[in-house]
């Protein structure tokens, strides 16, 4: 993808991230598909009997449906087993190979490039501030104080570059999530909180040493909140 267009297409991004045209997001989605047929591995092969013109025909909506009826889901173990085929020739971004949280199933390994972090975050946060009005919550009289729960590596690099987005400052609890959730459906909350004890233990001593209000964490987790809910402005929850 030459640099000219991707630079011009990000700089309308970085504008206005949620007002893209339609005409622009197909154009760019058509040539990460070019790109990738050229130069990674794996799409080489598995687009070299896919016709992008009948593709790209149609809506946005249209071309999805179509993309996704076009047999390209990538088998699981396969991914797991084979990342490098997903990684891309004479790329010239910074790449990062990241494991996957394994909270249902083996970890895998995959990569990101650093430039799509601050993408994802120009567009969450831009999205936060217009339906929530988090930039109106948070400011100089009254800082974020955040604390976080999830797995090192992209979760804490995210949710970082988030809160100092904000002018916040972050308390990140690093959570081992290897088989969390296979856990919790077969023996329930007490058994995933013996898990996460040093969770546990870390978060009950933040809240009592300091005002949080905000919160990221999986659902299950929300009670340990409880104690300080009236500080609480705003809680974020993903994952199971």
């Amino acid at each position: 993808m030459p640099s000219s267009y991707y630079d011009s297409f990000c700089n309308a991004f970085y504008r206005e991230p949620l007002r893209l045209s339609e005409e622009s997001i197909l154009e760019y989605l058509r040539r990460v598909f070019e790109f990738h047929a050229s130069e990674t591995p794996y799409w080489g092969n598995a687009l070299k009997n896919i016709d992008l013109d009948e593709i790209f025909q149609g809506s946005l909506k249209e071309v999805f449906e179509k993309i996704f009826n076009s047999g390209l889901a990538v088998d699981e173990e396969y991914l797991r087993n084979n990342w490098l085929d997903f990684l891309p020739q004479n790329y010239g971004g910074r790449i990062r190979f990241y494991q996957s949280s394994g909270t249902t199933r083996e970890r895998a390994i995959g990569h990101w490039d650093r430039d799509y972090l601050f993408v994802l975050l120009k567009y969450l946060r831009t999205a936060l501030d217009k339906l929530y009005g988090l930039n109106e919550t948070f400011n100089e009289d009254s800082p974020m104080r955040a604390l976080a729960h999830g797995p090192y590596g992209w979760f804490q690099e995210e949710i970082s570059e988030l809160v100092w987005s904000y002018g916040g400052a972050l308390y990140f609890i690093g959570m081992e999530t290897d088989g969390l959730k296979k856990v919790y459906e077969r023996e329930g909350m007490e058994a995933l909180l013996r898990m996460l004890q040093p969770l546990v233990k870390y978060t009950h001593r933040v809240l009592k040493a300091d005002r949080i209000n905000m919160v990221r964490t999986a659902p299950p987790l929300m009670n340990l909140f409880e104690e300080s809910s009236e500080s609480i402005e705003v809680a974020m929850v993903s994952g199971v």
